[in-house]
């Protein structure tokens, strides 16, 4: 992950996106062959993300 993601989910204020209203507290990956909705700051190195 570089700084970049990593400081936006870490709430260090970067989020990617011109809008903030844009940025989310939760993340849709996938564990055990399911899409799961977690909180954003539970990700882990190697989880894979949705983006919708």
């Amino acid at each position: 992950m570089d700084k970049r993601a990593f400081d936006s989910f870490a709430g260090n204020g970067f989020t990617g996106f011109d809008n903030p209203s844009y940025a989310t507290n939760n993340a849709v990956n996938v564990r055990d062959c399911e899409e799961k909705q977690i909180p954003s700051d539970e990700l882990v190195v190697g989880d894979i993300v949705i983006i919708r």
